[in-house]
């Protein structure tokens, strides 16, 4: 069976992490077609070898004007997320093989384990990561029917909520039709606080980050505070319970590994690094990068993003000024 990754990427032009993270992408896993997906012609076909543009679609305009989230938010940042599984769908309308949409803040490690993904049986994996929350972080999607049933679902939970981010759709998705999805691994069971599991149906031997270990190690969104990015966050509600002898650099994988129970190690697939910052998604300095990380700026606290406050302080001002 045939996969390939998808990004999406909507209203803007595509950032430069992102541009980082689907080169490096398509060089380590070169057996799959690796492509980006955007809303708008914006002229990115040589940066993207592979590349869809899509024009708005009547069934997005009309869920948008039913959608709730402040639009003035970082460029409608929750519909933009919610559009992107309506992308997903034409995209495999388009080309009908199974499709693991990766988010644009993700990267994955050397030896993302893509057999793996080819055996899960049901239309649906990704990670779940709170009672109220899955992650299109890592998002396989079995082929068009699959995706569509997703976009449909998604319209229906959005009329029914019109505040329901697209975690809570993949969430209700799950709780919903449980049968439909596989539960990706998103850490030892023994790091998961005490709650209800659902049977998974296929064994991994390490595990997809939902959100949790990227932004402990990377920080948060320094978009959220004015340039700031607070390091070895915990997420309110989520399932895991880690700290910092819980992740290591592996030498042997050149990316971050689990130790369970100091018996062995679980190697970690992924990393959702949702501060954005550049370094992380080189291709050459991601390994080196992370082990230094690791080993000394990650016992920090905050770091400081001057380049994020200067747009954030320079948007401002042209509000400010448009309002004169």
């Amino acid at each position: 069976m045939d996969l390939q990754i998808a990004f999406i990427h909507t209203r803007t032009f595509p950032p430069i992490h992102l541009f980082l993270n689907y080169h490096r992408t398509a060089s380590i896993l070169k057996s799959c077609d690796v492509w980006l997906l955007h809303d708008r012609d914006v002229g990115v076909k040589t940066l993207f070898p592979k590349q869809v543009a899509f024009r708005r679609s009547t069934e997005e305009i009309e869920l948008e004007t039913v959608y709730k989230y402040p639009k003035n938010f970082r460029n409608n940042f929750w519909f933009s997320s919610l559009v992107r599984l309506s992308l997903l769908a034409r995209f495999m309308n388009l080309s009908n093989k199974p499709t693991i949409h990766v988010e644009s803040d993700v990267v994955l490690a050397q030896d993302f384990p893509m057999k793996e993904f080819s055996q899960i049986p049901t239309p649906f994996a990704y990670p779940i990561v709170s009672n109220e929350r899955g992650v299109a972080s890592t998002l396989f999607v079995r082929d068009r029917e699959a995706a569509n049933f997703l976009w449909q679902f998604s319209k229906i939970v959005v009329k029914q909520n019109p505040l329901a981010s697209d975690m809570q759709i993949l969430f209700e998705l799950w709780k919903r039709h449980s049968e439909l999805v596989t539960r990706l691994p998103s850490s030892p069971s023994y790091l998961y606080r005490e709650f209800t599991q659902k049977q998974q149906n296929i064994d991994f031997s390490g595990c997809f980050d939902g959100h949790d270990f990227g932004i402990y190690i990377g920080g948060t969104n320094p978009w959220n505070k004015r340039g700031v990015s607070e390091i070895r966050s915990k997420i309110k509600g989520s399932h895991l319970v880690f700290d910092y002898d819980s992740i290591f650099y592996d030498k042997s994988r050149k990316f971050v590994s689990i130790h369970n129970k100091g018996v062995d190690t679980v190697p970690l697939y992924s990393l959702h690094i949702t501060s954005k910052s550049p370094i992380f998604f080189t291709r050459r300095l991601l390994a080196p990068f992370l082990r230094i990380w690791l080993q000394c700026y990650l016992r920090i606290k905050k770091t400081f993003h001057p380049f994020v406050f200067a747009i954030m302080v320079i948007k401002s001002l042209k509000r400010k000024f448009n309002r004169l």
